[in-house]
């Protein structure tokens, strides 16, 4: 239980933040009167709804877990490792609780050897797993091809319609 609310409270929460910062829409900053975010939790609960829907669609459970969150997370850590190196090179002298040693040469080498191991497991991720019983591979592959367009084009249309819409309002 303490996983699950972490999991629902944590993203939701920096969402928020990401709205007061003029980030995303401003319906998305709503608040209330405890200071939840009251229109992010629908939101994410109408996609966790809509996602959960694969459960009934798949033939087994551990196909739908997996297609749930692979591919999800796996972009999320190649963008962690990706935000690293770059960080390096444009706040090299922030405060940090830790630093890769090394200098830039460590980084590339911790960060870029993390990247790549990444890539390929997300590359993995389109070919069906043999251990477990998928049904038609062209329907598992369509899933994940979709699900990764839909799941990373969404945020970049998101930032792309905002930047826009405060470049106009500046």
């Amino acid at each position: 239980l303490a996983g699950v609310m972490s999991w629902i409270s944590g993203p939701s929460r920096g969402l928020l933040w990401t709205a007061n910062d003029g980030q995303l829409p401003d319906f998305l900053k709503k608040t209330n009167r405890n200071g939840v975010q009251t229109h992010i939790l629908f939101i994410q609960g109408a996609i966790v709804s809509v996602l959960s829907s694969l459960y009934i669609i798949m033939d087994d459970v551990s196909v739908a877990f997996f297609l749930l969150t692979i591919g999800l997370y796996l972009v999320m850590y190649m963008m962690m490792y990706a935000s690293g190196i770059k960080l390096r090179y444009t706040q090299p002298d922030l405060k940090r609780s830790y630093k890769v040693p090394g200098g830039k040469m460590g980084m590339w080498l911790i960060a870029g050897v993390g990247f790549l191991a990444v890539a390929f497991s997300f590359i993995v991720t389109f070919f069906p797993p043999s251990q477990l019983p998928v049904g038609s591979p062209a329907f598992y592959t369509g899933l994940v091809i979709v699900g990764t367009v839909v799941f990373v084009g969404i945020p970049i249309l998101i930032s792309t319609v905002m930047a826009r819409r405060n470049r106009k309002g500046q």
